[in-house]
């Protein structure tokens, strides 16, 4: 299935669930058209000095290696200005990328929201 033949395009919600920890819930393909459809506004979101970002994957069912990049410069990015980003819900074959593109480690991954945010108490 390519990005045309998908019920709705992939895009990003955005939701405040603490003073310095946001929701960001993909949905959609992270394929390279997918991917480049939400880069601008997902950067947007991640780039804030010092915020904590869940990211919730629950509704991406591919992740190509272009998402993958998008994830990894995201986290970057991040750390740099003292954030962080850990990953929840995501699919048996998204894992399977992280996974085998040897990023697994890279990103704390969680089963649940309440799971990450336990992650993220002070």
């Amino acid at each position: 299935m390519n990005q045309a033949d998908s019920p709705e395009p992939t895009h990003v919600a955005y939701r405040l669930l603490r003073e310095d920890v946001h929701l960001v819930s993909v949905v959609g393909r992270l394929d390279t058209p997918g991917t480049r459809a939400i880069e601008p506004g997902f950067a947007a979101l991640t780039a804030y000095r010092g915020w904590r970002t869940i990211l919730d994957l629950s509704a991406v069912p591919f992740l190509s290696s272009y998402g993958l990049r998008m994830l990894i410069s995201n986290h970057k990015v991040l750390q740099t200005n003292g954030g962080e980003m850990h990953l929840v819900g995501a699919s048996a074959s998204v894992h399977e990328v992280l996974r085998l593109s040897g990023y697994e480690d890279l990103f704390p991954v969680h089963a649940t929201v309440d799971a990450a945010l336990d992650a993220l108490k002070d």
